[in-house]
């Protein structure tokens, strides 16, 4: 339930995985047509934030203490870790 109602928010773009925040407030999706993750949050359905990031991102983590998402990205080559309070990529590591 929670998958689909994500899904049908980012109607533009592709969402290829979901990670959800150790609190269950927060989901993040990577959207590959964009470059971008996105954030809801879920009890809403409500799209928060999009935040940039490297070409083509496949897979999304949540750290332990959900301050930081781990984006892998397919044609950027990076693991790009972003900082979920400052909203943005705050460092790129090549893969």
């Amino acid at each position: 339930m929670l998958t689909a109602c994500c899904l049908v928010s980012a109607t533009a773009q592709r969402n290829s995985t979901i990670a959800l925040s150790p609190d269950e407030r927060v989901v993040c999706a990577v959207n590959q047509d964009g470059d971008t993750i996105s954030l809801w949050r879920w009890q809403t359905a409500a799209s928060t934030d999009q935040i940039a990031v490297d070409k083509e991102p496949r897979n999304v983590a949540v750290s332990l203490d959900g301050q930081r998402a781990y984006v892998t990205t397919q044609r950027g080559q990076t693991l790009c870790i972003v900082d979920l309070e400052q909203k943005r990529c705050v460092d790129r590591i090549r893969l």
